[in-house]
């Protein structure tokens, strides 16, 4: 799919949750897009709540995120990049308490690099 969108997340996630609400927006506003969240350490009761929103979870050993948050983020997002993203795919990365309003995505309309 040519829109992705990235969350790393650590915690829990369930109906409270910032990132829950966050998917739960995005989802309102975007029916067509990849939705991705890597994590350290979430339980099976918040990936299953995730995968209710077709959103794929990928885990990752906690030890690459402690002390190292960015870092992390930033390998997590070349992997995701380099094995999940085709070429010509579009990727937002972003926080997971934000609310969209909107489709995010209108921001690659005129061909260009958002980073």
């Amino acid at each position: 799919m040519k829109n992705n969108i990235m969350f790393l997340w650590s915690g829990v996630v369930n109906k409270d949750s910032l990132i829950y609400n966050c998917i739960l927006s995005l989802r309102e506003n975007i029916k067509e897009c990849n939705v991705f969240v890597v994590t350290p350490d979430l339980d099976k009761d918040s990936i299953r709540l995730l995968e209710e929103f077709k959103v794929k979870v990928f885990k990752f050993p906690l030890k690459d995120f402690t002390n190292r948050r960015m870092v992390c983020k930033i390998e997590k997002i070349y992997e995701l990049l380099e094995n999940n993203i085709p070429e010509d795919g579009n990727l937002l990365v972003c926080d997971g308490d934000v609310v969209f309003c909107k489709n995010p995505f209108g921001v690659f309309n005129n061909n260009f690099d958002f980073l």
